[in-house]
């Protein structure tokens, strides 16, 4: 599978620090209790199958809640000792809903979406995201299984997918606000929250919060969750990476609705923020390019980080921000 590239430096940066970094593939649709007991960081994978789907292979349980990979996280999140938790994977883009049966309709960019906001939004450290071409690395005249076809897409192609591409903008949307302090926080949707598709999922920091709203049901939020006496307000699309500035209101329970339709492919984050923080300007129209904060970390020290990596060669400059290595850098 393909980490999301935040997802993966936070990954790498965990894996330097653990004792043992984790070794085994989770179990299928297996909840992070049942694997990693012993180990540093908890994993789960929630795996391909739609709401009440069977998995088709003489497994005959239906939970109903196949496709919750949320509570997966709070289950992890509620252990002692508390651990970084992950969702080594969740649906893949252009695999089967129920993996087994090519016949079944694919998981699209807006599934793939769904999942990596409601994984990291309820708490996960980062995110895994898969393609069903990619991870089996298709090329042209080669037979794929899962119903892939290497001549009709090969896995560089699938790379121009949407899903594959709508990545980042989860990843610039968490770096730019302060990550460590941030926490799952579902008492920020007041009143009653909705089921399966209509789940609004809510994270914060002390002046920030966001809420992710899959399919357009109009929420109620709690604004006095994080400091400030009036906040700004933005819609954040998923799918583009698009900012729009929609007001500053004051610190008290709020209705939103988007203004689209009630669809599975209109997915949105509501953003609010302390009035008086500068995380985004209301004359942004999108996210600029986020930074992690490992890639900062070695412009710091300069010294045996993963991050050095992205040192370009030729110029000795940063493929990422384009500035030169610390004068101690060796």
């Amino acid at each position: 599978f393909f980490l999301l590239s935040f997802s993966y430096s936070l990954f790498f940066f965990f894996s330097l620090m653990l004792r043992r970094p984790p070794k085994f593939t989770p179990l299928y649709s297996s909840a992070a209790s049942d694997v990693y007991k012993r180990q540093d960081m908890n994993m789960f994978q929630s795996g391909h199958r739609r709401y009440g789907q069977k998995k088709g292979d003489g497994d005959t349980s239906v939970t109903g809640l196949e496709e919750d990979n949320w509570r997966y996280v709070e289950e992890a999140l509620s252990m002692t000792p508390l651990k970084p938790v992950l969702d080594a994977e969740p649906s893949y883009e252009g695999i089967p809903q129920g993996l087994h049966d090519p016949a079944q309709p694919r998981w699209r960019d807006c599934d793939v979406r769904r999942y990596g906001y409601w994984s990291v939004f309820a708490g996960s450290c980062g995110h895994t995201y898969g393609h069903n071409n990619i991870m089996q690395f298709l090329k042209p005249g080669t037979p794929g299984g899962y119903g892939a076809d290497g001549i009709e897409k090969p896995w560089y192609k699938a790379m121009q997918d949407p899903g594959f591409n709508q990545m980042k903008y989860l990843k610039n949307l968490m770096l730019t606000f302060p990550y460590f302090e941030r926490v799952p926080d579902q008492s920020v949707i007041a009143g009653t929250n909705g089921n399966r598709y209509d789940r609004a999922i809510a994270t914060r920091g002390k002046d920030y919060l966001l809420v992710y709203n899959y399919s357009g049901n109009p929420i109620s939020v709690d604004l006095t969750k994080i400091s400030g006496a009036k906040k700004k307000v933005w819609w954040y699309s998923p799918k583009d990476g698009k900012l729009s500035f929609i007001g500053e209101f004051d610190s008290k329970i709020t209705p939103f609705t988007y203004d689209g339709s009630y669809n599975r492919d209109n997915d949105q984050v509501l953003i609010a923020i302390d009035s008086s923080k500068n995380y985004i300007s209301t004359e942004w129209l999108e996210l600029p390019m986020a930074v992690s904060y490992t890639h900062l970390r070695a412009h710091e020290t300069g010294r045996n980080l993963v991050c050095r990596l992205l040192l370009e060669k030729k110029n000795n400059t940063c493929l990422v921000c384009k500035t030169p290595p610390p004068l101690n850098s060796s």
